[in-house]
């Protein structure tokens, strides 16, 4: 059993012919791997650009929320009349 495993027989009478196209496989590849980079750039800019304007945004409540508190603060030490 394990010499009809081991050994191939090959599928034709004729000689085996090696049919794949080595250049045209590593240009394929190379394109995909191209087109894949440039579309993570694309993807990694447009999370840097969301994750910019979140931080300005987080920056903009927190000035509007220590405003606030420092309003409250200064109406509450005023007496009352």
């Amino acid at each position: 059993m394990h010499t009809l495993l081991t050994t191939t027989r090959p599928l034709t009478l004729s000689a085996y012919k090696h049919t794949t196209d080595f250049d045209e496989r590593k240009n394929k590849s190379l394109s995909s791997i191209t087109d894949a980079r440039k579309k993570v750039q694309t993807e990694i800019s447009e999370l840097k650009e969301k994750l910019k304007l979140s931080k300005e945004t987080i920056v903009k409540f927190k000035t509007e929320i220590g405003r606030a508190q420092d309003k409250d603060s200064t109406t509450s030490s005023m007496p009352f009349q």
